[in-house]
């Protein structure tokens, strides 16, 4: 089977261009990258804060909120924290997490 240098060069060309193609499918952009850390620093926290109710009053609410067949609503409110509480909160949470796991690691030994 022969091949002329025309057949040659387009199968060439043809090859690099896809080559090119998928190199860059694999290729993030750089406003991606810089999108996502923006995206990161702006993630806020909600800390839910409810009372401790006991058995009986939670059974009068849930039968009152039955009577009333109204919806209920679940007030948020938040603030910003300053670097340091944002500090702290990070570091609680860090402890948090360590006391979790080492509550419930198995037992070695």
């Amino acid at each position: 089977m022969k091949t002329s240098i025309q057949n040659k060069a387009i199968l060439a060309f043809a090859s690099i261009a896809a080559l090119v193609a998928v190199a860059s499918a694999f290729q993030a952009p750089a406003h991606a990258t810089s999108t996502v850390n923006l995206a990161e620093q702006n993630v806020q926290t909600v800390n839910i804060v409810a009372k401790h109710m006991t058995a009986e009053q939670k059974l009068n609410f849930d039968l009152q909120s039955q009577q009333e067949q109204a919806t209920q609503t679940v007030l948020i409110s938040a603030k910003r924290l300053s670097a340091e509480q944002k500090l702290a909160f990070d570091q609680q949470d860090t402890a948090w997490k360590t006391a979790a796991r080492t509550k419930t690691a198995p037992n070695q030994g």
